[in-house]
């Protein structure tokens, strides 16, 4: 998986030093929350202001923290870098209609918002 999302990211981008990035990133959230996982249930913190009994985690929490995690954090780096390339490559004499990757492209993404919930909806069929 790691390699494949490295070839597909050097294809998107064009780049070298850019996908090994959004891959490190990737990778430091998913530590941080496979590691804040572990230390609130498995270890016990934070089970008396929760309410919970600490004890040996479920075998497909992580898997699924793992798919949700890397998914989400993968889209959002994709989404950011696409914007800055667009930006980097876009002519000097045409005004951007839209905010641009540095000063303001994470509050500019109202698509993976809207989409987001849609694709947990019981109710809705693929559209292919």
């Amino acid at each position: 998986m790691l390699i494949t999302t490295l070839i597909v990211l050097t294809v998107l981008l064009r780049s070298v030093v850019l996908p090994f990035k959004a891959v490190l990133m990737n990778a430091l959230s998913l530590s941080a929350a496979f590691r804040a996982l572990v230390w609130v249930f498995d270890q016990g913190h934070l089970s008396n202001i929760l309410g919970f009994t600490a004890g040996p985690l479920d075998p497909t929490i992580p898997v699924l923290l793992f798919c949700v995690v890397f998914g989400l954090s993968m889209d959002y780096e994709v989404f950011l870098l696409t914007r800055m390339q667009e930006a980097w490559f876009a002519p000097a004499t045409i005004a951007p209609r839209s905010p641009t990757a540095s000063n303001g492209a994470a509050a500019w993404s109202p698509a993976p918002r809207r989409s987001w919930p849609a694709s947990f909806s019981p109710s809705r069929s693929p559209a292919w």
